[in-house]
């Protein structure tokens, strides 16, 4: 399994799985060209993508979704709730395309990787996260967590044993207060419905089973209220300097170099 973070941010986000039998792509917050160019980048020509698989309705998962699953010809994986608002939002346009309506907790074969949506707390219809796992011997596993006040605790056991794990580090508390958002929105971001802060993201880390965890993505950082040296600095804080895994920083512009899940 590779793993590439192709965006991430309030700006748009993406990020795309490949096996030697599947090609996934989770959320299309960025156009089909910078798709596109963005894994020719890293040496992947996009032909075909079998599945889109949505988190939720919010524009920076969602705005470029009709044209990339017309053009890749993939099937849209995404909740019924989700699917209501994106087609009433859209006119009918997701009607015409090929959807797949799915539930929290079950299990989606796609080639040879399975997928469960996980459901997390987020101001959306509903939000999903993703956990993978690739068919065959060994743990080749990735779990994908944004968009979220909170990590419900049935998961916690299961995301603490994957080997790469994407997982929101959206804000510092105190830049997001100190910022000029209105206070309507900074309790939204703050609340169990909003993001997971630098803080809240180095507390679930601390628990994790780094007998497994190879790679950490600090993913969908703010703008406006984070800093990249920030969010890495309370996770090398929470573990007294010593971080047990590689951790990465999920960009808005810039694509990460390909995670390969052995």
């Amino acid at each position: 399994m590779e793993i590439i973070v192709l965006a991430s941010g309030s700006k748009g986000n993406a990020t795309y799985i490949q096996t030697k039998n599947s090609k996934i792509l989770i959320d299309a917050g960025i156009s089909y060209l910078q798709i596109k160019n963005r894994l020719l980048s890293k040496g992947i020509i996009l032909n075909k993508i079998d599945a889109i698989l949505i988190t939720h309705e919010h524009i920076d998962h969602i705005k470029y979704l009709v044209s990339v699953a017309t053009k890749t010809h993939a099937k849209i994986y995404l909740s019924e709730a989700v699917y209501q608002v994106l087609n009433a939002r859209l006119r009918g346009e997701l009607s015409r395309l090929p959807i797949y309506l799915i539930k929290e907790n079950n299990r989606y074969d796609l080639n040879n990787i399975f997928m469960i949506p996980i459901k997390l707390s987020h101001d959306a219809s509903s939000c999903f996260g993703y956990l993978f796992k690739e068919i065959g011997l060994g743990n080749k596993t990735y779990g994908y967590i944004t968009d979220t006040g909170y990590i419900p605790e049935e998961y916690l056991s299961i995301i603490a044993n994957l080997q790469v794990i994407s997982i929101e580090s959206n804000h510092d508390v105190k830049m997001l207060k100190e910022s000029k958002r209105s206070w309507p929105l900074i309790q939204r971001i703050l609340s169990d419905h909003g993001h997971l802060s630098n803080t809240q993201c180095a507390n679930y880390l601390k628990d994790f089973n780094y007998q497994y965890v190879r790679v950490i993505i600090l993913s969908h950082l703010s703008e406006e209220c984070n800093l990249e040296s920030i969010a890495y600095n309370e996770i090398l804080k929470a573990f007294n300097g010593q971080i047990p895994c590689q951790v990465l920083l999920a960009k808005q512009y810039e694509v990460l170099p390909i995670i390969e899940v052995k």
